[in-house]
């Protein structure tokens, strides 16, 4: 039985939100008549589809049978670290206690478990927005009074950590860890950009907090790709309703601050 690709083309151009065959065309750089062609002949190029939609089956893809986007990455809580819970935090002014700040100034007390605490920045949403015209530089004057976040980590860890507050929830379909409330905090590292050169680690790291001039603000991404050569990162939303919602191509000269996620701390539980 002969596949129906105009019907898959249309529910790729549904899918994107595209109403006009020339939009699609463009999104897939290809010739507005090379795209009516594939219509009317019943037909497409399987390998610009696959490199312009990575996240859909390419079983439904070929032959129109199945779900259409491939499952959700199963994401697992980060065990390396934990939240701070019912724990007493320590005075930071005694000076009994057993602490250092590293090189980059986040905090860190040893327990009596051996155990450590750990300060960072917590950046909530109003405030976060100018970390854009400070050039993405967390450790800015005006950042000297921002409520620190602490967590407990079985050592120190090296580099430069911050925690930031997520506004809006972002969910997409149904999967508990597709799913990340209002109200949630995500922490990570801040990645140098001396090592934006080379293919970053999104497949051990995919949610990524990213500050760029084409959002206007620190956003939570899953990054699914990298493009080294043209210094190019694609990223996708968990929230379906973000017009910056599926395989965006983001520049990283217009990106400020890199920061891959550690944890996601929600009002219910870890889910990353």
């Amino acid at each position: 039985m002969e596949v129906n690709k105009k019907l898959i083309l249309e529910e790729l151009m549904k899918y994107k939100g595209f109403s006009k065959k020339t939009e699609f065309a463009n999104f897939l750089e290809i010739k507005s008549n090379v795209l009516s062609n594939w219509f009317s002949r019943n037909t497409f190029d399987e390998k610009i589809l696959f490199s312009k939609f990575p996240e859909v089956n390419k079983v439904w893809l070929l032959t129109g049978e199945g779900n259409m986007l491939n499952a959700p990455r199963q994401i697992q809580p980060n065990k390396e670290v934990d939240t701070v819970d019912d724990l007493q935090i320590p005075d930071l002014e005694d000076e009994d206690l057993d602490s250092f700040d590293n090189s980059f100034g986040n905090k860190f007390v040893k327990l009596p478990n051996g155990e450590y605490l750990m300060y960072m920045p917590l950046f909530e949403w109003d405030v976060a927005a100018s970390l854009l015209d400070n050039e993405g530089d967390t450790r800015h004057p005006d950042y000297e009074d921002v409520a620190q976040h602490v967590v407990v980590v079985k050592e120190p860890l090296r580099g430069k950590y911050s925690a930031f507050r997520i506004k809006g929830g972002s969910m997409e379909g149904t999967a508990v860890n597709r799913y990340i409330p209002d109200g949630s905090i995500v922490w990570g590292r801040e990645l140098q950009m001396s090592h934006w050169r080379d293919e970053l680690r999104f497949k051990k790291h995919p949610l990524w907090i990213i500050c760029s001039t084409d959002f206007g603000r620190p956003t939570l991404k899953e990054i699914v790709s990298h493009d080294t050569s043209t210094a190019t990162i694609t990223v996708d939303s968990w929230n379906p309703s973000s017009e910056y919602a599926h395989n965006v191509p983001v520049s990283l000269n217009s990106v400020k601050m890199l920061y891959y996620v550690f944890k996601v701390e929600t009002p219910v539980a870890d889910i990353y």
